[in-house]
């Protein structure tokens, strides 16, 4: 079984489905071995592509996302391209660590940030906190609700689901 991947593009109302791309190229250190567009899955707010590597190509490889430019529906030259290292994604620890259940306190110590959790840099949204984790990535943390009596400190929320986003 491979590293499984879900990438998600935030889109908007101008992101057409025929002037976009998701690619993935498979590669060996040497040789490309196969390069093919991924199919699509529209979501409320933007794109996600789905898919699975062998660990055998996981280094070289590249997963590249293309919204090609346009008019309305009419084409235009130029291009907004964006490719990532596959590798990059499953040989970074700074997630792997983290598991549902786990307390906000918990989570910060994992991360090395547990002095400096209530200062980092972030945004803190109904549903989600999102914290500038280093020069180069930011993590996306869902935590279950604290009731509006303020029962649960803020440190003792429980760990939903966590992204990572390579900037």
């Amino acid at each position: 079984m491979g590293a499984r991947f879900d990438v998600f593009y935030r889109t908007n109302s101008t992101t057409l489905d025929k002037f976009l791309d998701g690619r993935l190229d498979v590669c060996s250190e040497d040789q490309q071995i196969a390069s093919s567009s991924l199919k699509k899955e529209w979501t409320t707010d933007g794109v996600e592509f789905e898919f699975s590597i062998s660990p055998k190509f996981l280094a070289a490889s590249t997963f590249q996302i293309t919204e090609f430019g346009h008019v309305r529906d009419e084409p235009m030259g130029g291009a907004d391209c964006y490719w990532f290292y596959l590798r990059d994604f499953t040989t970074n620890g700074l997630l792997r660590a983290l598991r549902p259940g786990m307390t906000a306190n918990e989570v910060w110590e994992k991360l090395f940030h547990k002095p400096y959790g209530h200062y980092f840099g972030g945004t803190g949204y109904p549903d989600h906190e999102r914290w500038w984790l280093t020069w180069n990535y930011e993590g996306e943390f869902y935590f279950q609700s604290a009731p509006s009596d303020g029962n649960i400190p803020w440190g003792e929320r429980k760990l939903i689901h966590a992204n990572l986003y390579k900037n």
